[in-house]
């Protein structure tokens, strides 16, 4: 279940606020330990319920496209990376930021990604930044995909955007001790209009002091691109160290199922059960039994291998609930994983048909539309065995048989 138990009595409440209407499930309490939100303010823990709420109706498939500003970002990432990518990589931290004794809400995402180094050494993308004013929740950033921000060690919002492939800035801001806004205090601006390639320098944004370096300057147009970028590096050589507290408790939820306390959802039929439904632990063909948990959609966050009929069943927790991702369908669609080319792949395979061997190999990260996929296949239609003769198929290319049989030990030997 989720950590902030505390606020469970007003979910219902929030639900209705982003337009959702939720099947309503009698679920046994579950004690857990130190309800993290005990103390925190009322009007946080409604941001918090809010945003989970926001983050399941999407899930669902019931957003109604309805943004509000303060909670842009969190439906814009949760769109673009997927509803399990965000409920594993969420979460928040309580810190005084300004030092005035309140501590501000900050909403953040873990990040990993190759081509963002500078918040790769942060760790994470600010969503949403929230301080308190007479007891009321206030927005301090405006976050959307192409404006992303985090935090300085110094105490500094440093926000990286664009508007435009042509026009993209550095911004950074201040939050000084009492206040209640962010205050401007260094610019950069990169503008690539075709007939002004420039960027302008707002040393110091109180002066309107600016450096206009453009293309007369002897600066061809991959310098004056990285102006900024160097700009915002030099602020994110120094980043907060923000411990961020799960918004959802993934592993908690595959407990609940496991102890038949949760419901699991099968994404591929819509059909919602305990585990005490199925046929368990007994010695007949067509039971289940508890597995392994293994992280298959390469979130970073484990998920239960339901060991059963057809290579059983795989179970992930999304939001506050579990669903089940990916199952056996079959004697032609027999469930197993591997572990090949860094990455598990979910494979669905047919072996017990004469005259073919297919094996098909889909990669997740984090959500469940595919991020890569691939088919292996030997047919020998008429024959009990492939030989040199038969057709061999990889990535939709005919390969010879020793191509096959290499691919085939190279994939299947790492479990």
């Amino acid at each position: 279940m989720k950590h902030f138990i505390s606020v469970f009595l007003i979910i219902s409440l929030a639900f209705a606020v982003v337009g959702c209407a939720f099947r309503q499930e009698e679920k046994v309490p579950v004690e857990t330990a130190a309800p993290v939100v005990s103390t925190m303010p009322d009007a946080y823990q409604d941001i918090l319920v809010h945003t989970v709420a926001l983050i399941d109706c999407i899930g669902r498939g019931e957003y109604d496209g309805h943004e509000e500003l303060q909670y842009g970002g969190i439906v814009e990432y949760t769109l673009a990376c997927g509803v399990n990518h965000m409920s594993n990589n969420i979460g928040y931290a309580l810190v005084d930021l300004n030092g005035d004794d309140v501590d501000e809400l900050v909403i953040a995402m873990k990040w990993q990604d190759e081509w963002d180094s500078h918040f790769n050494h942060a760790g994470y993308r600010i969503l949403n930044v929230f301080t308190l004013d007479e007891d009321k929740a206030v927005a301090l950033t405006n976050v959307y995909s192409h404006s992303m921000w985090f935090l300085n060690a110094d105490g500094l919002f440093v926000n990286e955007g664009s508007s435009t492939p042509a026009y993209f800035w550095t911004r950074v801001y201040s939050f000084g001790e009492g206040a209640k806004g962010l205050k401007e205090m260094y610019s950069v601006y990169n503008s690539f209009v075709e007939d002004s390639k420039r960027v302008v320098v707002y040393e110091s944004v109180d002066s309107g002091e600016a450096t206009i370096i453009d293309s007369s300057d002897d600066k061809d147009i991959n310098e004056l691109f990285h102006y900024a970028s160097d700009a915002f590096n030099k602020y994110a050589e120094n980043p907060y160290a923000l411990e961020l507290t799960p918004l959802y408790d993934a592993a908690g939820n595959l407990d609940e199922f496991v102890s038949g306390r949760l419901m699991a959802e099968d994404l591929s039929t819509g059909n919602s059960f305990y585990i005490r439904d199925l046929k368990m632990n007994s010695d007949e063909w067509d039971s289940y039994s508890v597995g392994l948990r293994v992280d298959l959609d390469n979130d970073g966050v484990d998920e239960l291998i339901l060991n059963g009929p057809y290579g059983g069943m795989y179970l992930d927790s999304v939001g506050d609930r579990v669903v089940v991702f990916a199952r056996g369908e079959g004697t032609a669609a027999v469930l197993s994983y591997v572990f090949y080319d860094d990455a598990y792949w979910i494979v669905k395979s047919d072996t017990t048909h004469s005259g073919r061997l297919y094996y098909s190999f889909t990669r997740y990260n984090g959500s469940y539309s595919a991020e890569a996929s691939f088919e292996l296949i030997a047919a020998y239609e008429g024959q009990d065995h492939y030989d040199e003769n038969s057709q061999f198929t990889y990535r939709g290319e005919s390969i010879s048989m020793e191509e096959y049989e290499t691919l085939y030990q190279e994939i299947f030997s790492v479990l």
